[in-house]
């Protein structure tokens, strides 16, 4: 979402108590990285780089896709750390 749609959303909340339907991951999915601009640049990143970079960092690392991975929007990261 943008400025303008979170700002809308709140708006129907407070009204009606009703939020908008998450996704299968519980994100809502009008979600954004920046609600000013409503740039997702989260697709920029290279998920595999950044699951090895967390694995080197200890963490057993699982990446969740909701469906097909080529064209997922959403990706999830379980996260859990080794210890020593």
């Amino acid at each position: 979402m943008i400025k303008c749609d979170v700002e809308n959303s709140i708006k129907v909340y407070i009204k009606t108590k009703e939020l908008p339907e998450p996704d299968m991951f519980g994100i809502f999915k009008y979600n954004t990285c920046d609600p000013f601009t409503g740039s997702w640049y989260e697709h920029l990143i290279d998920f595999d780089k950044l699951a090895a970079y967390a694995e080197s960092l200890g963490y057993i690392v699982k990446v969740l896709y909701q469906g097909n991975r080529e064209a997922s929007q959403t990706v999830q990261f379980v996260l859990k750390y080794k210890g020593d």
